[in-house]
């Protein structure tokens, strides 16, 4: 193959990636939505490859929300303490007591 045509190839191959990118925002005029169509319709891998896309921006929309819900505040270093404390109130400060759990 000659470097021409890799570059026209990799110049098309781009061009199909904004086209779907674009589209899947729903940020395309008229003309490019033709031309969209008409790539779905001559390639096969078009379709596999926009549902990835959709999958792929769904994840990351149910990962936003997870991010953006308040996470509950605790105290680690307080958490540890506490625990330490209460463990060795139930053995009896044994030194053959399994190591403690941390409950937050």
């Amino acid at each position: 193959m000659m470097p021409e045509t890799n570059n026209q190839e990799r110049h098309a191959e781009l061009e199909v990636e904004e086209l779907l990118s674009r589209g899947l925002d729903a940020d395309l005029d008229r003309r490019e939505m033709r031309k969209l169509y008409q790539l779905v319709a001559e390639r096969v891998d078009l379709p596999a490859r926009m549902g990835a896309m959709v999958e792929t921006e769904l994840a990351l929309n149910r990962l936003g929300q997870q991010l953006s819900q308040p996470l509950p505040k605790v105290d680690l270093a307080a958490a540890i303490v506490a625990t330490l404390e209460r463990e060795r109130g139930e053995s009896g400060a044994s030194d053959h007591a399994p190591h403690p759990v941390v409950q937050l």
